[in-house]
């Protein structure tokens, strides 16, 4: 379910079930209307979070007087899901929780590596992993781990096939919302052939 921002930010109304509310709204996950919102069509998509927050109610104006008031510089050209980012970038520097990942090749399993995180969960909290092949991925806090986040059982000897060299990030988030808390990353080292 991502949060759409409209090209106008000041939209607000019903389009075809998707309720627009000073140029932002959110789609359920796999919405038949969420192709025609595109960027093609002038409109930002991020994925990163699956509801509107209070952040995305406020018009650009407040946006903006925030921003400045937390001492975030302003980007002239940015939108406003840009400037919603750097907010909740300068929030997740204090809140997000951050975890020491370590990644090492598997011991007998070509192309595998043993994934381990050193802090403890917190309550039933799970932990989720994503890869990418040149730059970690890089959620902030409250963000949701989705459907695009695989679970992760910290050093699991089993391993995981993973691309030497790849980037993982390893999140711990609540296991029902998916809302992250911590989050840290690594280079992948797996087995090579012998």
């Amino acid at each position: 379910m991502p949060r759409i921002f409209a090209p106008n930010e000041e939209h607000a109304f019903n389009a075809g079930g998707v309720a627009f509310v000073k140029g932002a709204a959110a789609l359920p996950e796999g919405h038949a209307s969420l192709p025609f919102f595109s960027a093609a069509k002038g409109y930002d998509v991020d994925a990163s979070k699956h509801a509107l927050t209070p952040l995305d109610t406020l018009s650009r104006a407040d946006l903006n007087q925030l921003a400045t008031y937390m001492g975030i510089t302003l980007v002239p050209a940015d939108g406003k899901l840009e400037v919603i980012r750097d907010i909740e970038g300068l929030i997740s520097t204090h809140l997000l929780g951050a975890l020491t990942v370590a990644s090492v090749a598997h011991g007998t399993k070509v192309g595998f590596t043993v994934v381990t995180v050193t802090e403890a969960l917190t309550g039933t909290n799970v932990h989720k992993y994503k890869t990418h092949a040149t730059e970690a991925p890089a959620p902030l806090y409250g963000d949701i781990a989705d459907s695009t986040w695989l679970p992760l059982t910290s050093g699991a000897t089993g391993g995981i096939e993973l691309t030497t060299g790849h980037k993982i990030t390893v999140v711990e988030c609540n296991p029902v919302t998916g809302f992250i808390v911590g989050s840290g990353n690594d280079t992948v080292a797996s087995k090579g052939a012998e």
